[in-house]
């Protein structure tokens, strides 16, 4: 199992300097085209979707607290279909933050395993 869970292939089809569009295929068989934007500056990396109506982006960001911890700040930019869909159905809120917290357990215990070898 990779780092993300949910993604069962993933091509890149384009690269450029600070980002690139892949192809990605979920578990649940949905179909994905997404620029991936890195801005190293920030540690900072956004994963833009292209046509869906959904999710306009997911972020992941590092950041070193001013006591020196590292910080680790994911989240996911919906659309104004699914705010007004989840609004109509309060659960799609909640089965959203089930399905990123299986995907940050899963990228965890892998983290872990590969920093043990």
């Amino acid at each position: 199992m990779g780092y993300v869970p949910a993604i069962i292939n993933c091509k890149i089809v384009a690269e450029y300097e600070n980002n690139e569009f892949r192809r990605v295929i979920e578990r649940n068989g949905v179909r994905i085209v997404q620029d991936v934007r890195l801005y190293g500056a920030t540690w900072r990396i956004e994963f833009h979707h292209i046509d869906d109506e959904d999710t306009s982006y997911i972020y992941n960001q590092l950041r070193i607290t001013a006591s020196g911890d590292i910080l680790y700040v994911m989240g996911v930019v919906n659309t104004a279909r699914w705010l007004n869909n989840a609004r109509l159905n309060p659960k799609m809120f909640v089965d959203q933050c089930a399905y990123f917290e299986a995907a940050l357990n899963a990228a965890g215990r892998r983290l872990a395993a590969d920093m043990e070898r």
